[in-house]
């Protein structure tokens, strides 16, 4: 180590790239080779894949070392020849679950899914679907009806988000008719596409 030790006195950033064991194990003490290398360094990466039922262009970028600022753990996508950032692990998790689940949720109440039946469609932990539930619902995005006990169980629909009527429509201007009063367009003035 002592010649990049003199190196990085010189000025100079030093970055050593070197193999995981096959056995893994934390930050820092998962490179094959001596211990030593972990011991010189101010801050150690692992970069691995991820398990289970992952995308494959993600890769989970791990850290340990002197620095305060360094994430202990960053979730990277590897999009266009780049990696970009994620975010943190779990609320990644929480995210795609989010996207998973409004995917199969049904846009009737009449067909409502249980949370065990959510997370087996969306094919998603229940840990990070009872999370992206609960963000869903407060965000109005997902409706509930059942009263959440043994017979009568939670179950969950997309909601329907209410039309704004104040909303003009091809460049219309909001009328200025007295309230009550209906408006409309007078034919060929341009107020709806040919």
């Amino acid at each position: 180590m002592l010649p990049l030790q003199t190196a990085v006195a010189e000025g100079l950033g030093v970055l050593i790239v070197r193999h995981g064991r096959k056995s893994g194990g934390e930050v820092g003490d998962s490179g094959r080779g001596t211990s030593a290398i972990t011991g010189s360094v101010d801050i150690s990466l692992s970069l691995t894949r991820l398990e289970g039922n992952s995308p494959k262009n993600r890769r989970l970028l791990q850290s340990a070392g002197r620095f305060k600022d360094s994430p202990a753990e960053l979730l990277m996508e590897l999009n266009d020849e780049e990696y970009v950032a994620l975010g943190e692990p779990r609320e990644t998790a929480v995210r795609d679950a989010k996207d998973a689940i409004f995917r199969v949720a049904s846009e009737l109440e009449v067909d409502a899914l249980t949370l065990k039946e959510l997370v087996d469609a969306a094919r998603v932990s229940r840990q990070s679907a009872q999370r992206a539930i609960d963000e869903l619902c407060r965000e109005g995005m997902l409706g509930r009806n059942g009263k959440g006990k043994k017979g009568d169980p939670f179950c969950y629909f997309i909601a329907e988000i209410p039309f704004c009527p104040t909303t003009p429509l091809y460049g219309q201007k909001e009328s200025q008719s007295e309230p009550g009063e209906i408006w409309s367009p007078e034919p060929g003035n341009g107020q709806y596409p040919d």
